[in-house]
């Protein structure tokens, strides 16, 4: 994590430093779309580092639900923060404790997560498959919602499901 804040600080350095040079831009909207970046990546760092906080409370293993949520949240920040080999197990973490559980939303929710993680990783086999067990869940409990935007995102997908 220390490197993802390096990462912040060095970038505020150098958009200040571009700033104050007098270095043009392409454009007025460049420098907005560099800060937007920085805060962008502030807030998924916050979240990893919540959710890293949340689960050494948690290890202990007396609310594994809350547990599960904890990792699905630190796995997905990663993932926000292109951090993909580190997202995985965190997710995959996830799913085996809601399985567990058997909360169907939450498996739904955690599979909906995995399957943007192999779509950002270009797998689109792999990523159409965990959405189409997301859309399943979630149409099993009329999560309507929740199965539009799965729906949605399978149909974005390079490779359709089958019927």
């Amino acid at each position: 994590m220390a490197t993802v804040v390096e990462r912040i600080e060095e970038a505020q350095t150098l958009l200040d430093k571009i700033l104050h040079s007098g270095m043009l831009f392409k454009s007025d909207v460049e420098p907005e779309l560099v800060r937007a970046k920085i805060i962008v990546t502030q807030g998924e760092t916050r979240a990893l580092r919540d959710a890293v906080m949340v689960e050494e409370k948690l290890h202990d293993g007396q609310n594994r639900r809350n547990l599960a949520r904890a990792r699905r949240v630190a796995g997905q920040a990663m993932m926000g923060l292109g951090e993909l080999e580190q997202a995985e197990p965190k997710l995959r973490e996830a799913l085996a404790l809601f399985e567990q559980l058997d909360t169907p939303w939450q498996q739904g929710r955690t599979m909906a997560a995995l399957g943007e993680l192999w779509r950002r990783r270009g797998e689109a086999t792999l990523a159409c498959g965990y959405f189409s067990r997301a859309l399943v869940i979630f149409e099993q409990m009329q999560a309507v919602p929740d199965a539009a935007r799965t729906r949605l995102t399978l149909e974005s997908l390079p490779e359709k499901p089958k019927a």
